[in-house]
């Protein structure tokens, strides 16, 4: 195994790798042209620091102070971050390619304008930095973070169900397109049923309009209902459609009426359907929000 070589922060080289610095502060620095790879920067206090044109490409930075600092133009590309805190700093042009962070503050609006334009690692520098956020317990920058990644594999889905480069023609054959066409399809309705498992809102709106759905095909529709409380058999009014649909999916009966013909029995039995699933993904949806 290598051994380090102790740098100093005062006199950083413009080229060096397997270099550690450790247990230094030098706030204010500035620091351009600097290419330092497999390295490691660990206690460090560079607050106010200023990084240009540099590039720290897969290096270990542990329980460094960032706060107030300035990238620009600095690649960071397979670097791991761990316990580091980039308060108020800005990254601009920055390359945060196969990066990963645990438990380190940061600027959302700044790191958002680094990802990386592919999907694919797009989608996995967002997963880890939704974790990296609910470490800090900061759920709504969480869910940011999980809105991107799920957009993204979307993108990814797409690209390869419609062979959008040859990179997708070469590596995924008919099999992989009719499985990425499936997994579009059950992102999409996800995001429309429920927001994904953490928007309730849209969870309620759904379950609305198609209980209302349902209603209106059993008024519209002149569907036959025996009414046991009159022993006769008619057509159920607006109010009377509402009432069952809404009965039906939230499992009470506040009407007793029973579908004579054969539509009938089906719209009353996707009404049951529809209530157990959206009771089963309230479930979900706060039961998600709990643990977090």
């Amino acid at each position: 195994m290598k051994k380090d070589i102790v740098g100093n922060l005062e006199k950083i080289p413009s080229l060096g790798e397997y270099m550690l610095f450790s247990d230094q502060k030098a706030e204010n620095i500035t620091v351009c042209n600097s290419t330092i790879m497999m390295s490691r920067f660990v206690r460090l206090g560079l607050k106010n620091a200023s990084f240009e044109n540099c590039n720290f490409t897969q290096s270990l930075f542990v329980d460094t102070y960032f706060r107030k600092a300035k990238f620009k133009n600095v690649s960071f590309t397979g670097s791991q971050f761990k316990y580091c805190n980039f308060d108020k700093a800005s990254f601009q042009c920055c390359d945060l390619r196969y990066c990963s962070f645990y438990y380190c503050k940061l600027p959302k609006d700044e790191i958002i304008s680094c990802l990386p334009n592919e999907a694919n690692l797009r989608k996995t520098i967002s997963r880890n930095l939704r974790a990296n956020f609910e470490m800090l317990g900061d759920r709504v920058t969480a869910d940011v973070f999980l809105d991107i990644e799920i957009a993204a594999d979307e993108e990814e889905l797409k690209a390869i169900l419609l062979y959008k480069t040859q990179y997708y023609k070469q590596n995924y054959n008919f099999g992989d397109r009719f499985n990425a066409l499936l997994r579009l399809i059950v992102s999409k309705f996800s995001g429309f049923a429920w927001g994904y498992g953490h928007r309730l809102g849209l969870l309620v709106r759904a379950y609305l309009m198609t209980t209302i759905i349902c209603s209106l095909l059993l008024y519209i529709g002149k569907l036959k209902f025996l009414i046991s409380s009159e022993n006769s058999v008619r057509n159920l009014g607006l109010v009377e459609s509402v009432y069952l649909a809404f009965s039906k999916t939230v499992g009470t009966t506040i009407i007793a009426a029973t579908p004579v013909t054969f539509s009938g029995k089906i719209i009353v039995l996707g009404a049951s359907f529809i209530g157990a699933i959206f009771l089963a993904l309230l479930a979900a949806t706060l039961y998600r929000k709990i643990a977090r």
